[in-house]
């Protein structure tokens, strides 16, 4: 079991859907699928100032990217209902929509 699979039903509890609008439609965003997004993430955007620790996923505005774990590529075959949220979740950011203060 991958460290991503091991903490995904703690991941699904945590995670926010994006509101309607923002939930469908195109966006410019390349998908970037890592062995380590908390790092990247990191890295690219700085640290997590809220109750979470750690990144599982991120939308880069710089960059116009979508970091992701290598898990939820779903081009290597099925995902799971975990990765389908982030990826939703991240596709969101990447339409526009922001999470409230």
């Amino acid at each position: 079991m991958t460290p991503f699979a091991a903490m995904a039903g703690l991941v699904a509890q945590i995670l926010e859907a994006p509101p309607p609008e923002y939930n469908a439609g195109p966006y410019t965003a390349k998908k970037v699928f890592s062995i380590n997004p908390n790092r990247d993430c990191t890295t690219l955007i700085g640290s997590l100032e809220q109750s979470r620790k750690k990144f599982n996923a991120c939308y880069v505005p710089l960059t116009d990217e979508i970091y992701l774990p290598k898990d939820c590529d779903e081009t290597k075959g099925k995902i799971g209902k975990t990765c389908k949220g982030l990826v939703e979740h991240e596709e969101g950011h990447a339409r526009g929509w922001r999470h409230k203060p």
